[in-house]
């Protein structure tokens, strides 16, 4: 009997009050207890690691050949995580089961596959929003730019805390893609660095109309939807 028990990573996060120990509890059940199956593997992913746990019957199999099996497992592990180092990311369905595609119409999106965290359909609003986004290109008619005047701003905090909220909100790190077909799919990214341009016009007279020149500079560059995130942070440092 195999039996993958899944990823308990996702159980027990940083927020989880109570964690798997790390010390061994021992036998679950007597040596002589009657068994499921004559040998059974458990596997599980916990702390980012896979552990497979084997039961067997001693009456059944000689710890040599419990011992060539265990040899057997690792080697072949060993052999996999070499592949995987070398071989070209794929993405198969199973990876994202939401997306509802077969293997064709997966290989034929251009995708970051080595950094692709999920892919799925968009929203009925969402499909209106990208629909006249991509049916006039270029107006902005869905580019929102917001403008503040601060003071005493520790820039670099500031710029952290941004790049803090994109790593943590996954539609912050969403792009969009056409299936051959024309079918749209959003993708998030694992990483998603955020655009920071910096202006010093301290030394200068930032007249009103520059700063408005700017910011319609800004607004009129638009986004490419496909090139997560989709937005970006402009600091413009006045005297």
């Amino acid at each position: 009997t195999f039996n993958y028990l899944g990823q308990f990573d996702q159980q027990f996060d940083g927020d989880s009050v109570l964690r798997p120990a790390s010390e061994s509890a021992g036998h679950s059940q007597p040596q002589n207890a009657p068994l499921g199956n004559w040998l059974v593997i458990n596997g599980r992913i916990l702390g980012g690691r896979l552990e497979l746990e084997l039961t067997y019957s001693e009456a059944m199999f000689p710890d040599e050949a419990i011992d060539a099996l265990v040899q057997g497992l690792e080697d072949s592990l060993h052999e996999l995580l070499a592949h995987v180092r070398i071989a070209m990311p794929r993405l198969s369905p199973s990876d994202v089961p939401l997306a509802g595609l077969d293997q064709a119409t997966l290989d034929s999106l251009d995708l970051p596959v080595s950094d692709l965290d999920d892919l799925y359909p968009l929203s009925p609003m969402q499909q209106g929003l990208l629909f006249h986004a991509l049916d006039m290109p270029g107006s902005g008619l869905y580019v929102n730019q917001l403008r503040v005047d601060l003071e005493g701003l520790d820039a670099p905090r500031f710029i952290a805390a941004w790049r803090q909220v994109v790593a943590r909100h996954a539609v912050l790190r969403s792009g969009f893609v056409l299936t051959e077909a024309g079918v749209p799919l959003q993708f998030v990214l694992r990483h998603a660095e955020l655009p920071v341009r910096e202006h010093d016009w301290r030394t200068q007279a930032a007249e009103p109309e520059a700063l408005d020149a700017l910011a319609a500079a800004e607004r009129a560059e638009g986004f490419d939807l496909a090139m997560p995130p989709l937005q970006r942070l402009t600091l413009v440092r006045l005297g």
